[in-house]
Parts: structure tokens; C-alpha cells; sequence
């Protein structure tokens, strides 16, 4: 944002959303790093990135956000999807190994989860951290991943098991999920982001 312009749209609700993100942190009595932390995680969709992630298999994961615009490629050794929202409209995107792209406008798509901070994944991250806050061990760490310092949440059970851990870039991207139910590793990241566009 320039400096003395007023916040787009977009930007209001990002904000907006992170300080409803830290309340509900708050209300839940979650330790003052894990409410900063999920305020920042929901504040994501206000934000510029480009962050490449390892997978599906030997392939990979491009997730380009410039809002209100986004972008997600997936491409595999069997083929490619994009699903892309730009200038108001969603559309799906398939490529067959060595073909051409071919576009289709949707209503509406859901595009792949990609993290845990969704606008609808928010509320129950916050109620399902709040429920186990004596059963875990919460930790706030900082590391290196592709190629930025994360900020980390590290939930390791009391009673012994697996620790999961969740990081995210300073603009609230998610880097890493690394729980018992799902991975997900960024290999690349940015915090710029090229005009999102359809691939054909």
C-alpha cells in the first residue's frame, strides 16, 4: 500500500479478520504468542506472495496471490490444473502432458486447501487449540524456510506422540504443515506476485 493511500477492499477484510482471529485466540485464554500468531495467519488474504510447494508426487504446487486476484497450479507428471479467480471470475484450468491448456468459467470452484487458515478453517483451528490447550505444549519458534525466516507453532502432546507444527511467512503465508493428518512443505517463496492470469 502507498503511503497516505487508504487500504483496498480487500486489505479491510484481511484486517478485520485478524483481529477477529486474535479475539477469539483471546477469548479462548490461548497463550499471547499463538493469538499473535493466528492473527497473522488470518491476515494472509490481504497480502501479496508466490510460495512453491514439494507435491503432489515428484511434482509441485504454485499458489500466486495478488489481491482479490489468486492462482493455484498443480502440475504433475500426468497432466496440470490451474484454478484461478481474476477480475471477479473463476475459472478451471486442465493441461494433458504435452497438450494444450483448456479454460472453463465457473460460477463457482473451490480451489485446494492449502492451508489451515481458511476463512472457514479459521474458527475451528482456534476451538480445537483451545480444547486441547491442556493437553499440549504450545510453542512459538522462528526458522529458516524456503529462503525467509518463519514464524512456527509447535503443539506437542503432554501425555508423548507426534508434535505438529505450523509455519508462516511475515505476511501470515503458509510455509509448512506438519501434523499427522497432512504435509505440506514450501520450497520456494516470494512476496511479490505477478498479475494473476489464466494459462490460456
Amino acid at each position: 500500500m502507498a503511503c497516505g493511500s487508504q487500504p483496498s477492499a480487500v486489505e479491510q477484510v484481511a484486517r478485520q479478520r485478524s483481529a477477529q482471529a486474535a479475539q477469539a485466540a483471546r477469548d479462548a485464554q490461548l497463550p499471547k504468542d499463538v493469538q499473535d500468531f493466528l492473527a497473522r495467519a488470518a491476515g494472509a488474504a490481504g497480502h501479496r506472495y508466490t510460495v512453491t510447494y514439494a507435491g503432489p508426487g515428484n511434482g509441485k504446487t504454485v499458489l500466486t496471490q495478488r489481491p482479490p486476484d489468486r492462482r493455484i497450479d498443480v502440475v504433475a507428471v500426468d497432466g496440470s490444473e490451474s484454478f484461478v479467480h481474476t477480475g471477479g471470475t473463476t475459472y478451471t484450468c486442465t493441461q494433458p502432458p504435452q497438450g494444450a491448456w483448456t479454460c472453463e468459467k465457473r460460477a463457482s470452484v473451490e480451489d485446494p486447501d492449502l492451508s489451515l487458515f481458511t476463512v472457514e478453517s479459521l474458527g475451528q483451528t482456534i476451538n480445537a487449540l483451545a480444547a486441547s490447550r491442556h493437553q499440549f505444549r504450545f510453542a512459538v519458534t522462528t526458522r529458516k524456510l524456503a529462503g525467509t525466516t518463519a514464524t512456527c507453532l509447535v503443539t506437542t502432546p503432554l501425555a508423548g506422540g507426534q508434535a505438529g507444527e505450523l509455519c508462516i511467512a511475515g505476511n501470515g503465508a503458509v510455509l509448512l504443515i506438519d501434523t499427522p493428518q497432512r504435509q505440506l512443505t514450501a520450497v520456494r517463496y516470494s512476496s511479490g506476485a505477478a498479475p494473476v492470469r489464466t494459462p490460456a
